[in-house]
């Protein structure tokens, strides 16, 4: 009896078993949804602007050249007052402006460091005591392309044609230096304005130097006689004495067209040419070559 009620509650408990499991198998389970978690935010880029600063250490009285100023980037949020941004515009003005305190390699430049071409004052504060400042015509050669800046040390080299026809050919035309390493101190536009490089702004004309008042009375002087152009002279090396505004020896040396192209001197036939003026009482006399 007890035999077979054991296997009487085996045979229920695997009916009930099976049961269990065909109740499972006709009613799956419900498919679990997925747990979506969000992602953290990404914080925003910080935003960068680039800023005009000074390419090396830059000193009282210098003159802001192209070579002098480069760019450094800083976080946008910061407040920078009298900053320049990095555009042509900018870079510009900041071409031929006179430096009024000491600017560390690297620092960002500041409109109040600066005195600007054409602000009340410029020229006086520019130019050494002592010194004088004097504007003159230049060519256009010698001014074009952005070959001449503010604060470069030239020559100014007098080009006259002579009129006198009893001169022979390699005699009517001759240069001279008359004045040798003298500043140069603004550009036309620049002393106004600023010029970009390689602008469309009109060619400059005119030059403003820095000269002794000795020499002022000769350059007044060569400018009613000819052509002024000035030549660039190289930075002179930081142990190397400044000879800046000296004096040409008088007389300077003069190169004569002849001395430039000796075929001046010769006639069509190959041969020199030479030159005899005869004066006949109070005529003017007669020129003749030969």
């Amino acid at each position: 009896m007890i035999i077979r009620a054991l296997l009487l509650i085996v045979a229920v408990l695997g009916l009930l078993g099976l049961s269990v499991l065909a109740w499972i198998g006709l009613h799956p389970a419900s498919p679990v949804a997925p747990v979506h978690v969000a992602a953290a935010p990404l914080p925003p880029p910080v935003a960068h602007v680039t800023y005009l600063a000074a390419a090396r250490s830059l000193r009282p009285g210098m003159l802001l050249r192209p070579e002098d100023i480069k760019t450094v980037e800083r976080d946008a949020g910061a407040i920078l007052p009298d900053a320049q941004t990095d555009t042509p515009s900018h870079r510009s003005d900041l071409i031929g402006c006179l430096v009024r305190e000491p600017i560390a390699d690297g620092a960002i430049i500041a409109q109040t460091e600066l005195l600007r071409p054409g602000d009340h004052g410029f020229l006086a504060a520019v130019v050494r005591p002592g010194m004088l400042a004097e504007t003159i015509g230049v060519d256009a050669i010698s001014s074009v392309g952005g070959l001449l800046w503010p604060g470069d040390h030239v020559d100014a080299i007098l080009t006259q044609q002579l009129d006198d026809k009893s001169l022979s050919n390699g005699k009517r035309m001759s240069a001279e230096t008359i004045l040798r390493d003298v500043r140069l101190v603004a550009i036309d536009q620049q002393l106004v304005q600023g010029a970009a490089p390689g602008s469309s702004a009109q060619i400059p004309r005119t030059a403003t130097i820095e000269i002794s008042p000795e020499d002022a009375p000769r350059l007044a002087v060569a400018i009613k006689l000819g052509q002024i152009s000035l030549a660039v002279r190289g930075a002179p090396s930081a142990d190397a004495g400044s000879t800046a505004g000296a004096a040409v020896p008088h007389p300077p040396g003069t190169v004569w067209a002849g001395d430039v192209s000796p075929a001046l001197g010769f006639g069509q036939n190959g041969h020199a040419q030479s030159h005899l003026h005869v004066y006949e009482g109070n005529a003017d006399g007669k020129d003749f070559q030969f």
